[in-house]
């Protein structure tokens, strides 16, 4: 019928998920919240880059990491930040260009779930 069906997070289907969903690298990623930056007309700091790569590092280690999901979700909090660091500069002071900049003091380090030993029944090693 030449239509198309979008699954989102078809990944979460599965079980068994190691290596079976996404699989972004840092890299990538970082170029995906450029991406939605961009589309909500904002760009980040170098620092800020720096940030969300080692962020995206060690998000990518955890269990249910969710990609894109996660990505969206930084970059929700970092404007949120963003707007509470600029209200509290006198407004006389506030660029446009600082309207537009995540920095990396914006980039909130989310708490991360402890990994958890993975059980086993019976007598498996």
């Amino acid at each position: 019928m030449g239509g198309v069906l979008f699954i989102d997070e078809a990944y979460s289907l599965v079980d068994d998920r190691n290596g079976s969903f996404g699989d972004y690298d840092t890299n990538e990623l970082c170029d995906i919240a450029r991406i939605i930056g961009k589309t909500k007309g904002v760009e980040f700091t170098k620092q800020a880059v720096d940030k969300l790569s080692e962020l995206f590092e060690t998000a990518r280690q955890q269990p249910d990491f969710g990609n894109g999901r996660y990505v969206r979700n930084v970059i929700e909090l970092s404007k949120m930040n963003q707007a509470s660091r600029i209200l509290s500069i006198d407004p006389d002071n506030v660029t446009d260009k600082m309207l537009i900049t995540i920095e990396e003091s914006d980039i909130q380090i989310p708490n991360l779930k402890p990994q958890q030993k993975k059980r086993t029944i019976g007598f498996a090693p």
